[in-house]
């Protein structure tokens, strides 16, 4: 008797199930929403439901006193800092919450945008039935900072959820920059240390030199210009590596799922090797290829004759290592590769 009761609610409940679903695909038919808030009057689809007024952006453009360090912390928006004539920012920002900081203190310029206020009902929770997580507007918003030519700054800090785009030739003593679903972009930077976390998306950057240098790709391809540095470790776990292996220093390279590519300045006996891929071949030009055997990983380990050290751990992927290349750009160089390969 269970049994049949058990099976009879079962059957009642796909059924049920298999009913809102066609009444989802429905709704999406005819352009319904999958956004809902709730708040203390109850639940409410955001399409539906009236504003009870229009909530102006946060918009402003103004010259600013010089500065030697700047901290951004978005929570919506894309960030870029470029080249110019003076110290200015430019932003346009979500007016749903409370008003952004922006201002020059001793020294620092700090953006950072303002938590959700309270509207008239209180405070609202937004819930997504399908489609992307934070999805853009028309207009979307931004902060967009610009140094003069040639300024040298002590320490960046920017945290944004899109897109980053740095100005060229920058020279920060300090450089942090993060992201969650954003590309990063940056032409070549000098300084002491470096750090780039991006969660999803691409990294593109020109040529890297300081002391220490760390870049974080969890979800996308990492482009990286000549690192020279004493320590410098990339690592990605979803996407193909190319970089540009330097005169000094190590290089250490993790990878899980996707081939590496390393550009050596040199030629390839001028470095030290520690390679291995679980699975995958070991490329070298002109050199020996080593790949797995009997279910063994591929490895190839070689004493440094100086200081340069190359170092890949990859789990799925291969390991190609050029040697020499010219100090071109790294498009140029990649796709001058790409079509000897084509060739081969």
């Amino acid at each position: 008797m269970k049994n049949k009761t058990l099976k009879k609610t079962l059957l009642i409940s796909t059924g049920l199930l298999a009913a809102g679903g066609i009444c989802i695909g429905i709704g999406i038919a005819m352009g319904g929403s999958p956004v809902f808030y709730l708040d203390n009057e109850g639940i409410h689809l955001k399409e539906t439901t009236a504003c009870p007024e229009t909530v102006q952006d946060y918009a402003g453009q103004k010259q600013l006193a010089a500065f030697e360090k700047i901290e951004v912390d978005l929570k919506y928006g894309e960030f870029s800092l470029e080249e110019g004539d003076s110290y200015s920012v430019e932003y346009l920002l979500a007016g749903d919450r409370e008003e952004p900081v922006c201002q020059v203190e001793n020294g620092t310029l700090i953006v950072k945008e303002g938590d959700f206020g309270e509207t008239q009902e209180g405070n609202r929770w937004y819930f997504r039935l399908w489609g992307e997580e934070g999805e853009r507007r028309q207009d979307d918003p931004y902060v967009k900072i610009t140094v003069p030519k040639g300024a040298r700054l002590k320490e960046v800090s920017v945290d944004a959820p899109w897109d980053i785009d740095l100005a060229a030739n920058l020279f920060a003593e300090k450089l942090s920059v993060k992201t969650s679903y954003g590309e990063i972009k940056m032409e070549d930077w000098n300084g002491i240390d470096l750090s780039i976390y991006d969660e999803d998306g691409d990294i593109k950057t020109g040529n890297l030199t300081g002391n220490k240098v760390e870049i974080t790709g969890l979800y996308g391809e990492l482009n990286i210009g000549c690192i020279e540095s004493a320590q410098a470790s990339l690592e990605a776990e979803n996407g193909s590596v190319t970089v540009f292996a330097g005169t000094q220093g190590t290089l250490d390279v993790k990878n899980s799922y996707g081939d590496t590519n390393i550009y050596g300045m040199q030629k390839a006996d001028a470095y030290g090797y520690d390679l291995r891929t679980e699975y995958g071949e070991i490329h070298f030009s002109g050199y020996e290829m080593m790949e797995n055997e009997n279910g063994d990983a591929a490895e190839y380990r070689k004493q440094a004759p100086g200081s340069a050290v190359i170092r890949v751990s990859a789990e799925n992927g291969d390991i190609k290592i050029r040697e020499n290349v010219a100090r071109s750009t790294l498009e140029e160089t990649v796709a001058e590769t790409k079509s000897v390969d084509e060739e081969e």
